[in-house]
């Protein structure tokens, strides 16, 4: 395969992930809304109303059971997928936070040292005139 198929592949797999992150976020969203909860409650009134007609027979019975399993299967899925994608983000803020902190006690530890003499406020003084410089480190 050269680069070219490869590239091309690795495009449509981005879109096609792209679009089912965008998917799964919706139905997230959605599910989180009074109105999907409304709804719910809506079909299983008609679901029960439907049943006098039909003298609660087993058929009516496996129509709602089969389609709860499945709905509830594809948005398990659903679901999951919006949750591990907002673990893997919050995961990675939290790395980028501690770097950030460590970086900072790096940079105030240089301050002590280089100022021996110093209280740790004149430390803190220094180290918000000079904040540019950790940012280097």
């Amino acid at each position: 395969m050269d680069e070219n198929e490869r590239s091309s592949q690795e495009t449509q797999g981005s879109s096609l992930n792209d679009r089912f992150t965008s998917f799964a976020d919706s139905v997230n969203d959605a599910m989180a809304q009074w109105w999907m909860f409304a709804l719910s409650v809506a079909l299983v009134m008609v679901w029960l109303v439907v049943g006098v007609g039909v003298h609660y027979q087993d058929s009516w019975q496996n129509w709602l059971w089969d389609t709860s399993t499945i709905l509830s299967f594809w948005l398990e899925i659903l679901l999951l997928a919006a949750a591990n994608r907002a673990d893997k983000q919050n995961r990675r803020m939290s790395e980028d936070l501690r770097r950030h902190i460590l970086k900072i006690e790096a940079f105030e530890q240089m301050q002590l040292l280089s100022h021996p003499a110093a209280s740790p406020s004149d430390v803190s003084e220094s180290s918000q005139a000079t904040a540019q410089d950790w940012e280097k480190a």
